[in-house]
């Protein structure tokens, strides 16, 4: 087989493997998009800071938000869950206070906290 039909595929490989903002199957703007991290950032202030801290690495109420793992996952439709629904124990459903597509913007922004 030649040896340049075999680099097409891999070339193509190794650059959706490097894309950081890729994120199977959410059809949404990609999490690396700065317009869409700098929208979060604004909505993370007003809305979670108060129990996850300034930085989100956690306050008197809230965990630690730039830790690498999440207890109910981190990716962008587990996120947009815990957003909108929010989970017994503490954290509270913002479905009456946000769109799905701010409940994004909040969730790209969270993964670059790590």
């Amino acid at each position: 087989m030649n040896r340049r039909m075999l680099a097409v595929p891999l070339i193509g490989c190794v650059m959706l493997a490097a894309c950081p903002s890729h994120d199977s199957g959410s059809g949404h703007q990609a999490y690396g998009d700065p317009r869409l991290v700098a929208q979060g950032r604004q909505l993370f202030a007003a809305y979670c800071a108060p129990c996850h801290g300034a930085l989100g690495h956690g306050g008197q109420v809230g965990p630690d938000l730039s830790a690498s793992r999440f207890k109910y996952g981190k990716t962008r439709a587990e996120l947009v869950q815990t957003i909108m629904k929010g989970r017994r124990g503490g954290m509270p459903a913002f479905a009456a206070q946000l769109q799905s597509g701010q409940a994004d913007a909040l969730a790209a922004y969270l993964r670059q906290l790590q």
